[in-house]
């Protein structure tokens, strides 16, 4: 008798033994692949910024454009002008005043504007060649890992600007090849190789980034509870690139400002640069709230359906107090009730849609956005209306309570069949 038992006991065992180590085989799976992707997501970013600088040219020059209106680039291309007139002709022949006068014109005219947005786009439509080492652009990477813009268009607008005025001597102003160093550094010396590389990263990592923490969660084996953990995790990672940027313009700035560009010049050129990957950053960040907050309400943990308890429980009264008053949502809410997952998935991802492409992206916009998902959730509960059948299952119990249900007026209200245990909501004689 006892050996009979022992080999059954055994036996259990053994039968037991590769589930749970296929279980802990589909966890491990699961971490793992979450953390690729969420390790990628932040390269994601600056992959898919650095590629849409690139191919697209209205993005590039909205992003340059409007460096010319700011002052302190203003002043330091006035500066650049100056000097460079200066070392070709002798600044004795025309006067510092004048020079610098006709520069500050030409610079904060509505004419310089139009220059600027065409010698953009012009380079942005050869900034492939220039990253390879062209000379012939507004904007150069030297072999030696100097980044610069070209003054050498900009003096010749000075130099028409002069003549029309009567100066003559402008005329004497040579074709000047001179271009202002904005930084250096051994990374740009590379900036051909690494253009190629993330010229292809920018298409590949969005994907993987999205793709690895969504094969993660389908292979965990509580999927509610992975998606949560995705996305804290994703929110953190873009939380970290947003704070390295703003720790990246301290460095940047103390970097160049040193050498090549006053601070206020150098300031400026990395906020015209940086907007978009931050605000991407935000929106990213964003979605991974979003995304955990739907999932743990949505969860069927004793944890989760108890964080959710108040608010199935609220809509549970509201909609017994309206069907005491025939008021229900008959057929419809039925209909609410069994897609009520799905729906509550399409709130999610129009909330991410609405945060990943609304630009510009403010503060404003994502208040609004997190107010309206939340309304869009409390609805989906309150007009939801599961049937008699399967509100008589019963009512689950976490720790000895009752979760989201309670009896009122003979109606069980505020709970939600999960599995075969009511933990929603429904009404029905008790």
């Amino acid at each position: 008798m006892f050996r009979a038992q022992l080999q059954a006991t055994t036996a259990q065992a053994a039968a037991a033994r590769p589930a749970r180590s296929s279980g802990r085989g589909r966890a491990v799976l699961a971490v793992i692949l979450i953390t690729l992707g969420v390790l990628l997501a932040p390269v994601a970013v600056i992959a898919a910024w650095t590629k849409s600088e690139v191919t697209d040219t209205d993005r590039f020059v909205a992003t340059l454009t409007p460096l010319i209106e700011d002052e302190a680039f203003q002043v330091f291309l006035v500066d650049g002008i100056a000097a460079a007139v200066d070392d070709s002709i002798g600044i004795e022949a025309i006067s510092a005043d004048l020079l610098r006068n006709a520069a500050e014109h030409l610079v904060t005219s509505d004419a310089f504007e139009r220059v600027w947005d065409r010698a953009l786009r012009v380079s942005h439509a050869q900034l492939t060649t220039a990253l390879s080492g062209d000379t012939s652009q507004a904007v150069v990477i030297s072999e030696s890992g100097e980044l610069g813009i070209q003054l050498g268009p900009i003096i010749e607008e000075v130099k028409t600007e002069l003549i029309g005025r009567g100066h003559t001597l402008a005329q004497r102003i040579p074709d000047i090849d001179r271009t202002i160093v904005v930084a250096e550094a051994e990374g740009l010396a590379q900036a051909r190789t690494v253009h190629q590389i993330l010229d292809v990263l920018g298409v590949v990592l969005p994907w993987l980034s999205l793709l690895l923490p969504a094969a993660g969660v389908l292979a965990a084996r509580t999927r509610s509870r992975a998606l949560v953990w995705a996305g804290i995790a994703l929110a953190l990672a873009m939380a970290l690139l947003a704070s390295g940027l703003s720790i990246g313009r301290i460095l940047f700035v103390d970097a160049i400002s040193r050498v090549y560009l006053p601070t206020d010049a150098a300031g400026s050129i990395y906020d015209a640069l940086v907007p978009l990957v931050y605000s991407t950053a935000i929106a990213v960040g964003v979605v991974g709230v979003t995304v955990a907050i739907v999932a743990y309400f949505a969860g069927h943990s004793p944890g989760e359906i108890m964080a959710r308890g108040p608010t199935v429980d609220t809509a549970g009264r509201l909609r017994a107090a309206a069907a005491a008053k025939g008021a229900t949502t008959g057929k419809f809410g039925a209909c609410v009730y069994r897609a009520r997952r799905y729906l509550r998935i399409a709130v999610a991802v129009i909330a991410a849609a609405i945060v990943l492409f609304v630009r510009p992206l403010s503060p404003g916009v994502i208040l609004w956005t997190a107010t309206g998902a939340l309304l869009a959730i409390l609805l989906i509960e309150v007009l939801q209306r599961p049937s008699v059948e399967e509100a008589a299952v019963g009512i689950q119990v976490v720790g000895g309570h009752v979760v989201g249900g309670h009896v009122v007026g003979g109606h069980v209200v505020g709970s939600e069949v999960v599995g075969s245990e009511v933990v929603g909501e429904a009404s029905g004689g008790v």
